[in-house]
């Protein structure tokens, strides 16, 4: 969990120094996302107890599908940003 917590702490600190634009178009997602893995990693780091059972509470059936749709919003905004499919 130390090591987790540390890795989502790296990744959303760089994700915010180098990606920290506030613009309404599709750019604030890759923002979002980097606030999101700081906090949630300060908060796996400073709260290991909760984080535990947040972990035991989760319904494994839908993993699959969340990982999926993960893996469908990196595609739409890797296109979004290299313009790879022209629509």
């Amino acid at each position: 969990m130390l090591i987790l917590s540390i890795l989502g702490i790296l990744i959303g600190l760089l994700n915010i120094l180098l990606h920290n634009v506030w613009v309404k178009d599709w750019r604030i997602l890759i923002t979002l996302f980097g606030w999101f893995s700081l906090l949630k990693g300060v908060s796996q780091f400073a709260f290991p107890g909760f984080a535990n059972k947040w972990i035991e509470n989760i319904d494994f059936k839908w993993f699959q599908f969340v990982l999926f749709m993960m893996f469908i919003i990196g595609l739409v905004l890797l296109n979004q940003a290299y313009q790879w499919v022209l629509y």
